[in-house]
């Protein structure tokens, strides 16, 4: 238990007309706490670890639905957008039709134009803004192939808890709590450990004469 061999040989003094030998052994059998507070503070560390891999987790599952539905949403103005300059161009050509013939004036026709104009530049401004939610998307998934979103938007109809529920699952159950909580303990260990150098610790000597 010592850790070292007993030595096979001693070196005598002589004093006067007595020889002895003397063989010190020193072991600390008093630690005063310092490995439960070791082992303390590398819990907490592992805790501290596990949830920041909990925080990482969430960030990216975020991430995810973020994107994904704003992918969705995109495609879906996209389309919305794409079917009204469908629908002002038979209004444009009509209004011309009827400008040619004399029922409507230069301004209506103008109107009808601007109006045109104004359809055909949000078209291509929310298909730009499909495909770059689209990218992003691909970006995140690491892919190059075209995804195509199959989980439908949704609006929940069911009440919704007191807020104290949300309150209560948070402090049980957030990450960036259970960080605090093992940063906290961290620092008490530490503090415990560093209380140890001032207690009194024991060694054992035995002295063969």
């Amino acid at each position: 238990m010592v850790g070292e061999r007993i030595p096979d040989s001693y070196n005598f003094k002589r004093s006067g007309s007595t020889s002895g030998a003397g063989l010190g052994v020193v072991w600390p059998i008093y630690t005063a706490g310092r490995t439960d507070a070791l082992t303390g503070a590398s819990d907490a560390r592992t805790q501290e670890a596990m949830a920041d891999s909990v925080l990482d987790k969430n960030e990216l599952y975020n991430t995810l639905i973020e994107r994904y539905f704003k992918a969705q949403l995109a495609i879906i103005a996209a389309y919305l957008r794409e079917d009204a300059y469908d629908t002002l161009q038979q209004t444009d050509h009509m209004a011309e039709r009827l400008f040619e013939e004399g029922f409507i004036s230069r301004v209506d026709r103008l109107e009808a134009q601007s109006a045109l104009a104004d359809a055909k530049s949000e078209s291509v401004n929310a298909n730009n803004d499909a495909r770059l939610a689209m990218i992003a998307l691909q970006r995140l998934l690491r892919t190059d192939y075209r995804i195509k979103p199959t989980t439908p938007l949704f609006v929940s109809s069911r009440p919704l808890p007191d807020v104290s529920y949300f309150q209560d699952l948070a402090l049980n159950n957030h990450p960036g709590l259970q960080k605090v909580a093992a940063k906290r303990a961290q620092a008490q260990q530490l503090h415990a450990l560093s209380d140890t150098g001032y207690k009194l610790r024991y060694y054992y000597t035995v002295m063969v004469r």
